[in-house]
C-alpha cells in the first residue's frame, strides 16, 4: 500500500519504518500529545498518596526519554505541554519534588505506605508494541525501589472498551487527555469527575 503520513511516538516504530524505507522523512515537532499513568485512586491500593508518591520519585522520566523517544521531549508535570499551559516541573513548588528520580525516598516512602518489604501492584496495559515498550521501561525503574508491576495485557480493542474509558481496576497507562482552546477545557477532561475519562487520575 501507500502512506503519505504517520503519526508516531515509539521509537520501535520509527526505528522499523526507517530500517526499510530510508527514503522517509521525519518531521519533528511540538505536540499536545502526551502519556500518563491512570489510578484507581478511589480504590486500594492506589489511594494511599504515599503509595502513589513512592511510585511517582521512584520513576526515572529523563531516562525514559532517552530510551524510548530517543531524547526528544521533556518531563512535564500534570498538564500538557501545549501550548504553553504547563509550568516546567521546577516551578511546581513542594509538588516539585515528586517528579525527581530519587531511590532512597522512593523506598522511605514506600515504608511510610506500609510497604517496608516492597510491594507488587496489577497493571494494565494493551498489547501494542509502543505500550509495552514503555511500560518493560517503567518496570525497570520500578524494581529499584522494591516496586513490581504485575502486568495485564489487553489487546488494544478491549483496551479502549475497558480501561481507556475508565473500567478497569489497579492502574493503567495511556494517553493524556488533550485539551482544546483553553486550560480549563484540558482540566476538566483530565481531572473533573463528570469528564468521560473518569478514573484517569
Amino acid at each position: 500500500g501507500k502512506l503519505d503520513f504517520m503519526g508516531t511516538q515509539s521509537k520501535t516504530d520509527v526505528d522499523s519504518v526507517l530500517k526499510s524505507r530510508r527514503d522517509t522523512q521525519v518531521i519533528k515537532f511540538t505536540t499536545s500529545n502526551w502519556g500518563k499513568f491512570w489510578f484507581r485512586t478511589d480504590k486500594a491500593p492506589w489511594n494511599n498518596q504515599k503509595l502513589r508518591q513512592a511510585f511517582s520519585v521512584a520513576m526515572d522520566r529523563q531516562a525514559e526519554i532517552d530510551t524510548l523517544y530517543n531524547g526528544e521531549g521533556r518531563p512535564l508535570g500534570p498538564m500538557q505541554p501545549f501550548p504553553g499551559w504547563a509550568l516546567p516541573v521546577e516551578k511546581l513548588g513542594e509538588g516539585s519534588k515528586y517528579y525527581k528520580h530519587d531511590i532512597k525516598y522512593a523506598k522511605q516512602l514506600l515504608a511510610e505506605a506500609g510497604y517496608p518489604d516492597g510491594v507488587e501492584l496489577p497493571f494494565i496495559t494493551t498489547s501494542r508494541q509502543g505500550f509495552i515498550d514503555r511500560v518493560l521501561v517503567y518496570n525497570g525503574h520500578l524494581l529499584k525501589a522494591v516496586i513490581k508491576l504485575k502486568i495485564q495485557l489487553l489487546d488494544y480493542a478491549e483496551w479502549l472498551a475497558t480501561a481507556y474509558v475508565g473500567k478497569y481496576e489497579g492502574a493503567s497507562v495511556g494517553y493524556g487527555a488533550t485539551g482544546g482552546a483553553d486550560a480549563g477545557e484540558f482540566l476538566w477532561l483530565a481531572y473533573h469527575p463528570a469528564s468521560e475519562a473518569r478514573n484517569n487520575s
